[in-house]
């Protein structure tokens, strides 16, 4: 029996990005995952029957991805699906492998859902729940209010009266993006975007412009609670985010890179528009990927350049809806850069943010949180149990010599540094870590495997930037470590 249509929508400018990747693209790696291990008795029936009803609650997320005969894409809902369920019995050494191979199964988005459901049961031992959505349909604050209603859903024994009334229709919303003044959000990206004489690239800078290649991996890094707490004080009394204070880090870590001082990246916005009562509840793709243009000045104070990037990403943050294809086109500048960086502001109480649920006898602990993206450097950062915790997602070679693990740990301190030097000129502030040299942490201590060694471990903090020049050439770091290194294996010459 088919299903009746409830609706017909238009896609938003992100989800017409999506569509057109999953449609190109024989590995699209535009989904979200979260998996929760499950300890103590669980009625998996019961589960199961929350998932249907979240579905039903939620009818954008039923939707199909179709082309119509004009070739413009709809999203169908239809009235009622299937939910997608398997429940799998395993080994304990097998249940990383399945949630794994569960996040890689690709979507079939003309035929939707766009999001299912495994429960994998150890017997004797424990569970885990994954779920693994398209990102064309849900984003990353809507993934913990899904998953928060769903586990209250299961405490009360499938009792939808304990939920909240149902969010606002995400018609309302693709409504609002049709009312908006275009024009005027092309205008204010055109002048943000004017003047840009070329892409910001950090991983050719890195490796001699040699394409990374093969899948993403994923490191993890924290701030320790004390010195997040001193460093979100501290810009809440300087008047800016914590946002912000890693954004300009970002920059300033691209800017000696590329050796460049006017800097664009990629940053994620919630898209959520104030102005749309009740925006915070609703459940679906909000966000959208745009770029971010720094133009550091090295004499001007840190502080005072701190505020204005905040002030910029005010303005622009109302108009961040544009798809990704008109803005590089309002550059004129082709692709503008390959990084990402995402700051994350889950919505309290979610399981997906951290803590663990209890309901029924049975507690719901996070296992794990993946939002991947083609980007060949994507950090993500956000707060986790009071700690600033940074995703570093790196494309095998896209960092060269430098490691993930060095990355993350130079834009913690790179951020912290931009606190501790608020009043200094931006010249100031170093993106080397403790005992890399320069201008950071004076060290004293011997240099270990000898002077080759040390410039070579310099070098890969700051591959594009200048090293040597003279009448009419220069080397970068990059080109003067691998010419150095063409020296030393020649044959040693003998009179």
């Amino acid at each position: 029996m088919t299903a009746t249509i409830e609706d017909v929508l238009a896609l938003s400018p992100l989800q017409q990005g999506l569509y057109s990747m999953a449609a190109l693209s024989e590995h699209d790696p535009y989904v979200i995952a979260m998996a929760a291990d499950i300890m103590g008795m669980l009625d998996a029936e019961l589960l199961r029957n929350c998932a249907a009803t979240m579905l039903a609650r939620h009818p954008n997320l039923r939707a199909s991805f179709l082309r119509t005969n004009s070739g413009r894409p709809v999203q169908v809902v239809p009235s009622t699906v299937d939910v997608p369920w398997r429940h799998i019995t395993a080994m304990a050494d097998e249940v990383e492998a399945l949630d794994a191979d569960e996040r890689q199964r690709p979507f079939d988005l003309e035929h939707g859902p766009a999001i299912r459901f495994v429960l994998i049961e150890v017997p004797g031992s424990h569970w885990r729940l994954v779920i693994v959505a398209h990102h064309i349909i849900i984003d990353g604050w809507s993934l913990p209010l899904f998953v928060g209603e769903l586990i209250t859903l299961y405490r009360s024994g499938g009792d939808v009266s304990v939920l909240p009334p149902p969010p606002r229709p995400y018609r309302d919303y693709i409504g609002w993006l049709a009312r908006r003044d275009q024009e005027a959000s092309r205008s204010l990206w055109r002048e943000h975007l004017a003047g840009i004489d070329g892409p910001t690239l950090m991983s050719p800078a890195l490796t001699a412009g040699e394409a990374p290649v093969g899948s993403p991996r994923r490191t993890e890094l924290n701030l320790d609670s004390a010195a997040t707490q001193r460093l979100a004080e501290a810009a809440r009394s300087r008047g800016v985010t914590v946002n912000t204070l890693v954004q300009m880090a970002w920059a300033t870590i691209l800017s000696a890179i590329t050796d460049r001082s006017d800097v664009t990246f990629g940053v994620t916005v919630s898209g959520r528009p104030g102005e749309l009562t009740g925006v915070e509840t609703m459940v679906g793709l909000f966000i959208n990927t745009v770029p971010l243009r720094v133009q550091l000045d090295p004499s001007e104070r840190v502080g005072a350049q701190c505020v204005a990037l905040q002030r910029e990403a005010a303005l622009l943050r109302d108009h961040s809806y544009l798809a990704h294809a008109e803005l590089r086109s309002l550059a004129g500048v082709g692709e503008m850069f390959d990084t990402l960086l995402v700051y994350e502001n889950f919505p309290p109480g979610g399981l997906v943010g951290g803590g663990e649920f209890t309901a029924n006898g049975a507690t719901f602990r996070p296992a794990a949180l993946e939002s991947l993206s083609h980007f060949p450097v994507t950090v993500a950062a956000h707060l986790t149990d009071g700690e600033l915790t940074l995703l570093i997602e790196v494309i095998d070679g896209a960092l060269g010599l430098m490691s993930a693990d060095s990355l993350g740990e130079r834009l913690l301190t790179t951020t912290q540094r931009m606190i501790q030097h608020w009043d200094a000129s931006l010249r100031d502030i170093s993106v080397l870590l403790d005992g890399e040299g320069g201008t950071a942490t004076p060290t004293h201590a011997p240099i270990s495997g000898g002077v080759h060694t040390r410039f070579t471990e310099v070098a890969a903090s700051r591959l594009g930037s200048v090293a040597l020049s003279w009448l009419g050439g220069q080397y970068t770091y990059r080109e003067l470590d691998e010419a150095a290194d063409r020296v030393a294996a020649e044959p040693t010459q003998r009179d």
